[in-house]
């Protein structure tokens, strides 16, 4: 190794930021390979995370602070010893993609600022001779519990599941002196992150708010086209970064004490429906338990992103066996009764699905039916009501950001949160159906 190159390492092992701004290559989504992107907040944002152990980045979106993250997080593996460093993210296609991120940066750096390479994996990254590796996991309640990082970088936390049981399991970790970043977009007032932005003194962290206004190549016209297509809810959440709950959302009783619970094992539950809406981009399958006094639990969830219909009956199949289920043990599946059109394929979603063995049940009924048996679930004691497991992310992300549109009449149709939304509802529908049709034949006394 040359002079200059071991000069080159001493400045990156000093200064990070450098290693970081100079050495390091990003994957522009249409523009290819780029120089890491020379943002005047960027230096505030390496420093900031490294001096504070405990941090949760609060951020709208494109802001880069993923690749930021990431590229500390590669920093620290490499340059500061012996270590275990764990990226956490909401679900297996996510974290591989992390990983993946990860050898981009490795593969693309500028000049000898890498150590070499002793394993790569999907899962795990890890360096020679330097006893330092990275590991990237999805979330499930235990991921965290068998290993000692050294250090956590939480990717959009807001939108993982089993928040609350994976920040108990890295809880020793972190009290015995491991580092921790978590980083997200709002998803609304409900979750962990929600909380730890909103009040991180509680949780012993720093906050670092990191707003769009921020970078100059964000100004008004550049809003105004990103604004297209998104509701305000999803606007303010998501670029502005608010946690409130939407004055206009469709279930506004919905609470985050009353209405959110712990996840729930399928097998404590008598009697188990599935609910599903067929979905054009993101088909959506609900797993709702209830209890002998009439709860109803959503207890785990499938949303799926580009499924074919065959695609998706596997992604049930698998989440059954995951659960512990068969057909036999599911009273029925809800649906959209819309999925009776055959379509282009000549043959409709329920035939579909009805001929791979699922018992379906499709009832017609207005939206507004619909919406006020899930509101008058939602409003009730917990003895009778509506209560969602934290695991089940997407459903609680979407009881927050679920509005009506500008009518005031009926939900929007916005592509994001009605899919699930509309899952629920179907389950009310035919489950009252079920129920009334069961008092209609009930025999009469005398």
């Amino acid at each position: 190794m040359t002079e200059s190159e071991l000069l080159t390492i001493a400045k990156c092992f000093a200064h990070p930021e450098r290693f970081i701004l100079e050495h390091l290559q990003t994957l522009h989504p249409t523009e290819g390979i780029k120089a890491f992107p020379a943002k005047a907040y960027l230096p505030e944002l390496i420093k900031f995370l490294c001096e504070n152990r405990q941090l949760v980045i609060v951020k709208s979106r494109q802001m880069v602070a993923t690749w930021t993250a990431l590229s500390l997080l590669l920093w620290k593996a490499a340059y500061t010893g012996p270590g275990l460093f764990m990226v956490l993210s909401k679900n297996e296609r996510t974290a591989k993609e992390l990983l993946a991120r990860l050898q981009f940066l490795i593969d693309h750096a500028l000049g000898p600022v890498i150590p070499s390479i002793g394993k790569y994996t999907t899962e795990e990254i890890a360096f020679r001779d330097l006893e330092s590796r990275i590991i990237s996991l999805p979330a499930t309640p235990d991921s965290p519990r068998m290993y000692s990082p050294k250090g956590v970088f939480w990717d959009e936390m807001a939108f993982t599941p089993y928040d609350e049981e994976i920040w108990t399991s890295l809880k020793p970790c972190l009290d015995s002196g491991g580092f921790f970043w978590g980083v997200s977009t709002s998803a609304g007032p409900l979750g962990l992150f929600a909380k730890m932005a909103k009040s991180p003194e509680s949780y012993a962290m720093a906050r670092f708010w990191l707003h769009y206004s921020r970078d100059p190549d964000k100004a008004a016209a550049w809003a105004a086209a990103a604004k297209i297509g998104l509701s305000e809810a999803r606007w303010r959440r998501e670029m502005e970064i608010s946690f409130e709950a939407s004055a206009n959302a469709v279930y506004n009783q919905f609470d985050q004490q009353k209405n959110v619970r712990p996840p729930r094992r399928s097998q404590t539950f008598p009697a188990i429906y599935r609910s599903i809406d067929w979905g054009f981009r993101t088909p959506v399958c609900l797993y709702i338990g209830m209890t002998g006094q009439e709860e109803v639990w959503i207890f785990d969830e499938i949303v799926g992103e580009n499924l074919s219909l065959e695609g998706f009956a596997n992604a049930i199949k698998k989440k059954d066996q995951e659960l512990g289920l068969s057909e036999a043990g599911v009273q029925f599946s809800s649906c959209d009764p819309a999925g009776h059109s055959p379509g282009e394929s000549g043959v409709s979603p329920i035939a579909r699905f009805a001929a791979m063995g699922f018992k379906l049940r499709s009832r017609p009924s207005k939206i507004s039916e619909g919406l006020d048996l899930v509101r008058e679930a939602i409003g009730r004691t917990a003895e009778s009501g509506l209560l969602v497991c934290r695991n089940c992310a997407r459903v609680l992300e979407d009881f927050g950001g679920y509005e009506m549109d500008d009518s005031g009449e009926i939900p929007l149709k916005d592509g994001v949160h009605d899919h699930t939304m509309d899952a629920v509802r179907y389950f009310f529908v035919n489950r009252f159906a079920a129920i009334k049709k069961a008092l209609l034949h009930k025999p009469r006394a005398g």
